[in-house]
């Protein structure tokens, strides 16, 4: 396994991309999942990063590790500084595609959390100028993923949404119409990709409207995705492990074998 460090911003060395790519190469070209872990854009919650990369790695499909620009290693982060990374980080990868042997056309991105909603902003506002403007230069589009995966994501600056993120994303006392702008419920459009998605039906933390109102969007704009709302379980579960948890939700671990189901489908 190609396993390195790759560092994405020269200022900044808590921006990290990790690699968990196969050397065993086979013919095939491999499709590739960029994870993006959670943390209300405050931090990179270390359960939704490598233990989420290996899962992809040994089912055959490469995988990265974004640990993004959050609050807790630059106060003055503001949008779209997030979303300049991983854009960065998907150039990389697409850069050195044939290295990995990675198909070019089946990078997606997986996010959980804030995570999630970076994941969406790259699913549905990947094409905005000034996300360009900042990032390593690139060709239009070449930052879009071939799909995005969403794990209890937040989506929505509403009266369900998670106020922390957008106000640590675009700083706080905006008005509403400010914050909206990024609501990823409101972006999905014709350039919008296909879209997975999971919640618990009763998480306190991000709510489940956030994923429900999101597959209502990509609906309406004809855009395809697959949903799964699991009875229980609390926010920020990631890969759930009985024993961890200490209640029985293993069946709510079945979100990654659908996922890479669905990863494999295209």
């Amino acid at each position: 396994m190609i396993n390195e460090v790759v560092y994405l911003r020269d200022e900044d060395k808590s921006v990290t991309l990790e690699t968990y790519v196969a050397t065993d190469i086979d013919h095939s070209k491999r499709s590739a999942v960029l994870v993006f872990p959670g943390g209300g854009y405050s931090i990179c919650a270390h359960h939704e990063g490598e233990k989420i990369a290996l899962q992809y790695f040994a089912a055959g499909i490469n995988a990265f590790v974004l640990k993004y620009s959050v609050k807790s290693n630059n106060p003055d982060m503001k949008y779209p500084m997030p979303q300049v990374d991983a854009s960065n980080a998907m150039k990389y990868i697409r850069d050195n595609a044939e290295r990995f042997n990675i198909d070019k056309d089946k990078i997606f991105v997986l996010g959980f959390s804030a995570g999630g909603h970076l994941a969406s902003t790259m699913g549905t506002i990947w094409h905005r100028p000034e996300i360009y403007e900042k990032a390593q230069p690139m060709e239009y589009g070449y930052n879009k993923p071939s799909g995005m995966i969403l794990c209890y994501p937040v989506i929505s600056y509403s009266n369900f949404g998670h106020k922390g993120s957008f106000h640590n994303l675009c700083g706080a006392g905006l008005p509403v119409e400010e914050y909206q702008k990024y609501s990823s419920e409101l972006n999905v459009d014709e350039r919008t990709c296909p879209a997975f998605l999971w919640h618990t039906s009763n998480d306190g933390g991000v709510p489940v409207d956030n994923s429900l109102v999101m597959a209502l969007a990509l609906k309406k704009q004809g855009i395809k995705f697959e949903m799964h709302v699991y009875p229980d379980g609390k926010h920020g579960l990631g890969l759930p492990n009985e024993d961890e948890q200490n209640i029985p939700m293993m069946h709510i671990s079945e979100w990654m074998e659908n996922s890479i189901k669905w990863v494999k489908s295209f």
